[in-house]
């Protein structure tokens, strides 16, 4: 298998899904076969209808993420597609085609999302047009809402859905470009969660990520060039303070042992550079 990248463009917006690519085999048919076989099993309630049934509070939200997923449909006009004549293989091919058309808000440009779909999730989509309409109008509706920090600094976030057979099986969380204070811990934190899933990014992603490597690089430098200067100031100041040392020493030896003031300061000079090496050598 190997990486591809698809692009996707809408309304001004470049979105990029990146997947495993399969090529189809005779066993991968068989399994797509045992999957599609296996989905017919799902039960024949829509999950959102259940839901409902059982959070009537949340039926207003809930329908309205279904009728954001119908537009969702409608603006790639594919609201008469019939998705069940689809293999499975088929269908996820179609499904991450339509996620990479949901655009981000504009106030997040640099933003990237990995969305991940059980197995299960896959079949109940599939066999449930409206568990599927809510799939597609959660992810619109969740990457609409603005950056209230756009504009103010805002490096954009990271963010890992996870999608089931039911929504109660949904979850989500995400967290800055710069969580904890590091872009490269932050990125590396996400490249971790995100493999395996469909990772999708807006037109501007790679854009502040380069820009983050950039400004880290650039931190590094300037720590090192603060290390080097220090060491080297108080190099000097060592150097500054033996001198001084030899000096008086050289005047108390000349006063106490009768002896010439060169000869002092040649014995001093070495017994400074005794101590220097040693200085050194823990250094």
């Amino acid at each position: 298998m190997s990486m591809v990248s698809t692009s996707y463009q809408s309304q001004g917006y470049t979105y990029t899904a990146s997947r495993k690519q399969n090529t189809v085999t005779n066993t991968e048919r068989k399994e797509t076969a045992a999957l599609d076989s296996s989905s017919r099993k799902v039960k024949k309630e829509s999950a959102v209808q259940d839901f409902i049934r059982r959070n009537p509070n949340s039926k207003s939200r809930v329908m309205e993420m279904v009728r954001a997923g119908e537009e969702v449909r409608k603006a790639c006009g594919v609201e008469d597609v019939d998705t069940q004549s689809m293999s499975m293989l088929e269908y996820r091919e179609y499904i991450t085609k339509l996620l990479g058309n949901i655009r981000f808000a504009p106030s997040r440009p640099y933003d990237e999302e990995t969305v991940f779909i059980s197995e299960e999730g896959w079949e109940q989509m599939k066999n449930d047009p409206e568990y599927e309409a809510w799939v597609l109008g959660y992810t619109k509706v969740n990457r609409s809402v603005e950056d209230p920090f756009f504009g103010m600094g805002s490096y954009g976030s990271y963010a890992i859905e996870h999608f089931g057979a039911s929504i109660d099986e949904h979850n989500g969380h995400g967290y800055s470009k710069i969580y904890g204070g590091s872009a490269s811990a932050a990125r590396s934190l996400f490249q971790a969660e995100s493999r395996g899933g469909m990772t999708y990014r807006a037109s501007k992603s790679q854009d502040i990520t380069e820009k983050l490597e950039e400004e880290r690089l650039k931190k590094k430098r300037l720590q090192k060039k603060k290390k080097e200067k220090k060491a080297q100031e108080e190099k000097e100041e060592h150097m500054r303070m033996m001198r001084l040392w030899v000096r008086q020493s050289a005047m108390h030896e000349t006063q106490v042992r009768g002896i010439s003031a060169h000869d002092a300061r040649m014995d001093l000079r070495m017994a400074a550079a005794s101590y220097e090496t040693g200085f050194l050598f823990q250094k």
